[in-house]
């Protein structure tokens, strides 16, 4: 099971980025890791920082994609920002926080995107 997330969490984040950048992000960096914890997605758009979590699912019997970033998880997003931010020396810049909803379908050939949602400033920092 574990692998399977893996590879679907790694779809999801590959069609995350190509949809972002599509609506004009600047990707900067992908999988940011420090001490904190992680952030899926670093981007610049229309001036602004972007630390995007992305969620992927091939069913919605529990919830919504997004329903799955609780307030512990949104706690370790802000400290890994701030990491992010002190150790690429970008406080100039102001940041956010986004989600990146990822809708697949699992098929013989792989994985399939059915759509994705783009929930912009879930909060300011």
């Amino acid at each position: 099971m574990e692998k399977y997330n893996k590879i679907l969490g790694n779809f999801g984040e590959d069609a995350a980025e190509k949809f972002l950048k599509r609506q004009g992000y600047k990707i900067l960096e992908r999988n940011y890791r420090c001490r904190f914890g992680e952030v899926d997605l670093v981007a610049l758009e229309d001036g602004c920082l972007v630390f995007v979590e992305v969620k992927t699912r091939v069913s919605e019997k529990y919830g919504n994609p997004s329903n799955a970033v609780n307030g512990m998880k949104l706690q370790h997003m802000k400290k890994t920002a701030l990491s992010y931010i002190n150790y690429r020396r970008m406080g100039d810049y102001p940041a956010r926080f986004d989600i990146a909803e990822v809708f697949a379908d699992s098929g013989e050939k792989g994985f399939e995107i059915k759509k994705i949602h783009l929930i912009k400033n879930i909060f300011l920092y």
